[in-house]
């Protein structure tokens, strides 16, 4: 009788334990289809690259000549490819649902951090604003002009684009626009300070929705 009872007691726990298993199962695959989980390494990767921006504004605020182009080159080159690979980094991630969108958009937008796309029409208008320069700048360096268009992510709607990701790419852009025209013209220290003020709010906007996410993990 008493082995009986051990072989039930054992089948209760086991069937139990299936049960929670199953419970915790449920429950993750709720969380990863509400929002994307805070990525600690990409946040700190944002932190890390705009302190390479800060300091590659300092450096040219009181202006450069296109004589010593060369000498920055690199840097932005190390900038602009460091935020586009955290842009893609965020965009790899899940999408949040309808539920949730509408609260990061809320929050977003509370603290003037939520992304915003440009109009068709002004987006093509800065887009032939920058292709003019980048030819200049090709020009000058006897490369072929780059193609510009406007802010997009491959394969992915403007509802689907993860605030942080457009955010990045907004500032790599700005940044490229910057290059080239350093490298046709050289930079004016006003130049440099509107160009430093757009990158500035970017980079705020891409470090706020890193910040929902965190809040969002702690609530958990």
């Amino acid at each position: 009788m008493s082995a009986l009872c051990s072989v039930c007691s054992i089948r209760r726990l086991y069937r139990f334990g299936i049960l929670i298993v199953v419970s915790v199962l449920s429950i993750a695959a709720c969380t990863i289809q509400l929002a994307p989980d805070y990525d600690p390494a990409l946040s700190s990767g944002i932190r890390n690259v705009n302190g390479d921006i800060m300091s590659l504004y300092a450096s040219t605020s009181m202006g450069t000549s296109a004589d010593t182009f060369a000498q920055r080159a690199d840097r932005y080159d190390q900038i602009i490819g460091t935020l586009d690979a955290l842009a893609l980094q965020s965009q790899s991630r899940p999408v949040p649902d309808d539920a949730l969108r509408g609260k990061i958009e809320q929050y977003l937008k509370d603290r003037n951090a939520y992304p915003t796309q440009l109009a068709d029409a002004d987006a093509n208008n800065l887009a032939a604003i920058e292709a003019r320069m980048a030819s200049r700048c090709a020009a000058k360096l006897k490369l072929t002009p780059p193609k510009q268009s406007a802010v997009s992510m491959p394969d992915a709607g403007p509802a689907d684009v993860i605030p942080s990701a457009m955010a990045l790419m907004q500032a790599s852009r700005t940044l490229a626009y910057l290059k080239s025209m350093d490298c046709a013209q050289g930079l004016r220290a006003d130049d440099v300070l509107l160009n430093k003020g757009q990158v500035q709010h970017f980079m705020y906007e891409a470090l706020a929705y890193e910040d929902f996410l965190d809040r969002q993990g702690q609530g958990k």
